[in-house]
């Protein structure tokens, strides 16, 4: 076997030259370290032809293959075949325009001429000559071949490279004349044989044969690849065809950029703006920008009073939202005015969004918001003031309040679990607050115990049975939510959602309760089992009502010894929140409340969770970065890329790439939340980073609907791989063997 040179093709002969001996499955000659596959199938409908081609497209070469048939060993009676195979590196052509085909027939022909013997010229029948076998011969017949095949020298070539089916039995043929043979074999990168594992071409086929004709154009007509902003719109071969295109973005957002062209105006050097051609590579590039559209909207505040309204002419302030996210508001003299811009504009086709917060809560109330052509009407009132009380109503209050109702806080679980919350052994006065409209009702909590029988799957447990009960006055005609805390000093527990009465009985799973720290607390490691909080209906202030295990008592004194009160005045009891509560307390209460909801563990962190957040915490930012500016940070780092992401502005998203770059110091994001997010920023190099955003930015909006999370964007980053990664060919992220490095390396532990 000669010495392998890549400047020239690869030969391999294959057939049963001895009778008594196979040439084995490599074949029994090799010129230039032929490294593909030989064997005999018998491919049925090609008997009529002396000989015949095979086609194969491998990932890394091009096997062509002349099938000889009516081939005998030496001295054999039976018929075989003979087989010459050639192989092309990937990316390399025969030089100076030579087919494949001229390479095989001279290899053939060198073949016979010298060590077969013609037995029969009608069918050309060939025999093996005697001896083939021997090294010495072996040798020779290998210089020889080696030989012809260094006349066919390799030159680069770039163009398409469609690989072909491997691994099965799918088999297609072509018909055709000697010279569209020459003229296939030269370029067989049609997008048709890629099903395909082998593709057999012959000029005379038998209509019984099993395979599947293919009726192609010879030669190939180019086959182009046509990208819009960088996305794939699949094959184009009529070059003579007008192709139309614009930015495809929703024409009532954006002014799209549109161009129109043919590939042979591009194949003959026309110059069009957006657009470029790579001939050899069969592949168009369109770009084409999309301007957002902007609309100014104008606000007409417009008072209620009685059955009339008239114009707005209080100087309170206001704000405008949009499903919580604020909306900028100019002024121009008296009027005022909002723009929406790009997908913005898609607000006014669902006015209810709309939302008007204003500044004095206590004074005004929006009643009604709707859009008027390019008007949004604004419809409020102006709250009642409260009346004086006079010293009728102060007796009448205070006769309301001798028939008020009475709340039960009442905790029954067990001291093993009830410990891992509040710290029961050192019997600590916990204390309950119960939110009532304006009113802050307060009272402190002692713990009580009782005798327990069997606990959980009848288990007998010996130690107590922990009590919480508190009672505190409630207005009797309160039929509003309720908001509860139970705090003991350390760590408060409140009820995030609101608390609704049911038949004079208010319900909380404590399983529901959320955390928010106030101090250094313990590490808790399990949820309290319920915390019930009973209302019941008493006859008068001193008339308490006792629960004991869930049976009521009548003796008040059974109460009083489980439960220390606290004794307030009359305007304790009926307080407001300020006079329980500081504004560094609200702060640090309002702080922990948004560290539940930016939180590490919170992998599901929604963007309508941030830009809820960020709305209130605007309100407070001062104070709130004085408490906390660290945290502050992250606030303001997770709303810009909820903000950069849902406006999906390319500018935006540009800066925030660099904002959440791995180690970047200007941001303060979770690494839970980051690495996702991250993920969307992997740039191919198969495309400009420009090219790859917008890409990526369009491929967001069309999956938008099932991007609600931050979590989301893996599942997003994935199915973009899945159904891109053909064209993501040439990016680096991914190594010969298959393996991922940086994609997914942000989902690995650093």
């Amino acid at each position: 076997m000669a010495t392998e040179n890549p400047k020239y093709i690869s030969v391999k002969v294959f057939g049963n030259p001895d009778s008594h001996s196979g040439a084995g499955k490599d074949g029994f000659i090799l010129c230039n370290n032929a490294r593909f596959e030989m064997n005999e199938p018998t491919y049925e409908g090609f008997q009529d032809n002396s000989f015949y081609f095979s086609i194969c497209i491998e990932s890394d070469f091009v096997v062509y293959k002349l099938i000889k048939n009516n081939v005998r060993s030496f001295n054999a009676i039976r018929e075989g075949r003979l087989m010459f195979g050639i192989s092309v590196p990937k990316g390399y052509a025969i030089a100076g325009g030579q087919s494949p085909y001229d390479a095989l027939i001279e290899i053939k022909d060198k073949f016979i001429d010298g060590y077969m013997t013609l037995k029969d010229s009608q069918k050309e029948t060939y025999e093996y000559k005697e001896n083939i076998m021997t090294p010495s011969m072996l040798r020779t017949i290998t210089d020889e071949l080696d030989g012809v095949a260094r006349k066919y020298e390799l030159e680069q070539k770039h163009g398409p490279y469609r690989q072909m089916a491997h691994g099965g039995k799918n088999i297609a043929y072509v018909t055709a004349e000697k010279d569209d043979i020459k003229k296939l074999m030269a370029d067989v990168q049609y997008a048709e044989f890629v099903p395909y594992d082998e593709v057999l071409v012959a000029e005379i086929v038998r209509s019984d044969a099993p395979y599947t004709k293919l009726d192609i154009k010879i030669p190939r007509p180019k086959n182009y690849t046509i990208f819009s902003n960088g996305r794939s719109l699949g094959p184009e071969n009529n070059v003579e065809k007008e192709l139309h295109f614009h930015s495809g973005k929703d024409s009532e957002c954006y002014d799209n950029e549109e161009v129109s062209f043919t590939i042979a105006d591009l194949e003959r050097g026309k110059t069009i703006k957006g657009v470029k051609i790579d001939a050899e590579k069969e592949e168009i590039y369109v770009t084409l920008e999309a301007k957002p559209k902007r609309k100014k909207i104008k606000i007409d505040l417009l008072r209620i009073e009685g059955n009339t309204t008239v114009n707005f002419n209080e100087q309170s302030d206001f704000n405008l939202t949009y499903d919580g996210v604020r909306i900028n508001i100019e002024r121009n003299g008296g009027d005022k005015f909002f723009t929406l811009e790009g997908e913005q504009i898609k607000y006014l086709s669902q006015p209810s969004g709309f939302g008007v917060i204003f500044n004095d809560s206590n004074k005004y109330k929006t009643e009604e918001i709707k859009l008027n052509g390019s008007t949004l009407l604004v419809k409020y009132r102006v709250k009642e003031a409260p009346r004086p009380i006079s010293n009728t109503d102060n007796k009448k209050k205070e006769q309301e309040a001798e028939r008020c109702v009475k709340l039960v806080c009442k905790d029954v679980l067990y001291e093993e679990y009830f410990d891992q919350k509040f710290d029961a052994a050192n019997q600590q006065p916990l204390t309950v607050k119960i939110g009532c409209g304006d009113h802050l009702l307060k009272t402190n909590i002692k713990f009580a115990t009782e005798e327990v029988g069997l606990g959980k799957k009848g288990k007998k447990i010996d130690r107590d049975k922990v009590l919480l009960q508190a009672v505190v006055p409630l207005p009797s005609d309160w039929k509003d939510s309720l908001s509860v805390e139970i705090t003991d000093g350390k760590t408060v527990y409140f009820t995030e959602n609101e608390v609704w009465l049911r038949n004079g009985v208010a319900e909380v799973n404590f399983s529901q309760l959320k955390k928010k720290k106030i101090g250094i607390a313990k590490s808790i490691k399990a949820a309290l089992i319920a915390l019930i909080i009973g209302l019941v209906v008493g006859l008068a202030i001193g008339n308490w009502i006792g629960w004991w295990s869930g049976e009521k008592t009548d003796d008040n004194s059974a109460v009083s010894d489980t439960i220390q009160t606290e004794t307030f005045s009359e305007g304790e009891n009926y307080g407001t929140p300020e006079e329980y509560s500081s504004e560094s307390v609200d702060v640090n209460a309002q702080l922990a409340s948004f560290k539940t909801v930016l939180s590490s563990e919170n992998k599901d962190l929604s963007f309508e969770e941030v830009a809820k957040l960020y709305n209130e915490y605007e309100q407070n930012a001062e104070l709130f970065q004085k408490a906390d500016p660290d945290f502050c940070k992250m606030i303001e780092s997770y709303h810009k890329v909820q903000e950069a992401f849902d406006n999906s502005e390319i500018d935006q998203l540009k800066k925030l790439k660099r904002c959440v770059e791995y180690g970047n110091k200007e941001m303060s994001l979770y690494e839970v939340h980051r690495r996702p997010v991250a993920t969307y920023f992997d740039v191919s190099k198969s495309r400009n980073k420009t090219q790859e955003l917008q890409f990526r930015k369009e491929y967001l909006i069309a999956h938008k609907a099932q991007i609600k999370t931050f979590s989301d964007f893996k599942v997003l980053n994935e199915r973009f791989k899945k159904e891109h990664g053909s064209q993501e060919g040439n990016n680096d992220n991914t190594n010969r063997s298959g393996s991922t490095t940086s994609e997914e390396s942000w989902f690995k532990e650093r």
